[in-house]
């Protein structure tokens, strides 16, 4: 299980904090983290702590949420990521066995940030990789060409991730004492426990 430091790290001095950040690590350790630092920033902002937030009724949970995404509209948030709030608090009182009715946020699935984003062309990954190393220039070729997830290169605590045996082409040239590929485009196979539905798949660097 991941180990948050600082402010989130403390939350977790409470049991009831811990284990509903536990389970979320069950499914994915990053939204655990997300969640939990989306927890204590809320409850920063709106004057309260997650003890406080656990004990509410329904329907005073529901008017926190509304009066937090009317503020957060006000402070010209995105509505994506009033949205991330919203779900991260939802999950804490689900948790305690606080459901709530759907709250709306405005421009809920809108992305600014990522308006003017665009696949690389040819020209610009070739410039990009005169500035980097091999393994970096690796890196990049695969998620540029494959549109692999960055985390089925390597886990999120980098202890797992793509390895040598998931590229079949791949072989070791005694000649030339170097690795050699056998076919181009060659494929890259990702591993069930790499993929984010739980399926195996590939695709072709």
């Amino acid at each position: 299980m991941s180990v948050p430091v600082g402010k989130n790290r403390r939350l977790l001095s409470d049991p009831n904090i811990a284990a509903w950040y536990a389970n979320l690590c069950e499914g994915s350790e990053i939204t655990a983290d997300v969640y939990l630092r989306r927890l204590g920033r809320f409850c920063e902002e709106n004057d309260t702590t997650p003890q406080s937030l656990a004990v509410m009724d329904a329907k005073t949970a529901f008017n926190v949420l509304v009066g937090a995404v009317r503020r957060y509209r006000e402070l010209e948030f995105a509505g994506s990521m009033s949205k991330g709030y919203v779900k991260a608090v939802k999950s804490w009182f689900s948790h305690n066995d606080i459901e709530i009715k759907r709250v709306n946020v405005k421009g809920a699935n809108k992305t600014p940030t990522l308006k003017n984003e665009k696949t690389p062309e040819p020209h610009v990954l070739n410039s990009v990789w005169q500035f980097c190393r091999e393994r970096q220039a690796a890196a990049i070729a695969i998620l540029a060409f494959t549109g692999f997830r960055p985390q089925v290169l390597g886990s999120y605590k980098g202890t797992d991730g793509l390895l040598l045996g998931d590229l079949p082409e791949l072989e070791f040239d005694n000649a030339q004492k170097k690795d050699a590929f056998r076919v181009i485009p060659m494929r890259a196979l990702v591993r069930e426990d790499r993929s984010k539905t739980g399926k195996a798949y590939e695709g072709f660097i």
